[in-house]
């Protein structure tokens, strides 16, 4: 008989210990814009399908900001 894939391990995918995958779609779109901090908040609001950067959950605003590196307001 052949295996149950069901139970078997996916693996990190790639992330960072303790990252979700909605932090690296966050962190993705962030690196994105190559330091432009205009496009990046566009990206990020696109993602999170609003229309401006104070629409956004504080938690996603701060989390932008930090990884902007810029100091979270």
């Amino acid at each position: 008989m052949g295996a149950n894939k069901t139970y078997q391990q996916k693996g990190d995918r790639g992330r960072l210990l303790g990252e979700s995958s909605e932090f690296k779609r966050l962190r993705r779109a962030v690196e994105k814009a190559h330091g432009d901090r205009d496009r990046a908040v566009a990206f990020v609001c696109r993602l999170y399908h609003v229309s401006s950067f104070e629409a956004l959950p504080a938690a996603v605003r701060a989390a932008t900001l930090a990884l902007l590196g810029a100091p979270a307001d």
